[in-house]
């Protein structure tokens, strides 16, 4: 199918934050709540949303998932400042395209734009008690670093390397 990703401008942020909403949502009817609602209106979302590190995946033209991607992440990968990796945040998918490889295509995408930055390592963190997620991470080609416990919270921290001069 028909997969292409964007970087969100000012003019979709609504379509960032239905997303994200739409995920937290479902996240907390599932018994596993991660993000706030309240951080993810388009209001609190704007500054990010302007600054470029939000990008949107789309299924034939319609808006299915979204993700962040910064240079940086000193809450769950401090002392990684090398400038070697961008960190993967927020991804999430509309649930209408749940289970149908958005995912995996919302991943691709990350990674090709981390290699387009020289980048070594595409990092990410995910709740390490959820043995679903972090699963597909390493089904995808991820492999766990390490954890860590931010007070009670154990964040399962994974990378993977990217093969420069690949054209994924």
């Amino acid at each position: 199918m028909n997969f292409e990703c964007q970087i969100a401008r000012e003019e979709n942020l609504d379509v960032v934050s239905s997303i994200l909403t739409e995920a937290a949502q479902w996240q907390r009817e599932s018994g596993a709540p991660r993000w706030k609602e309240e951080d993810l209106t388009p209001t609190r979302l704007r500054q990010k949303v302007r600054s470029g590190i939000y990008h949107i995946g789309f299924r034939c033209k319609d808006p299915a998932g979204v993700f962040s991607l910064e240079s940086i992440d000193e809450l769950f990968w401090p002392g990684f400042k090398d400038g070697d990796a961008l960190f993967l945040h927020k991804l999430a998918v509309r649930r209408k395209f749940a289970k149908t490889g958005v995912s995996y295509d919302l991943l691709k995408c990350a990674q090709k734009i981390a290699l387009g930055c020289g980048k070594k390592y595409l990092r990410l963190d995910c709740d390490a008690s959820r043995p679903r997620l972090t699963a597909f991470y390493r089904d995808f080609g991820f492999t766990q670093v390490k954890s860590i416990d931010l007070g009670g919270y154990i964040a399962a921290r994974f990378q993977i390397e990217l093969a420069v001069g690949s054209s994924l």
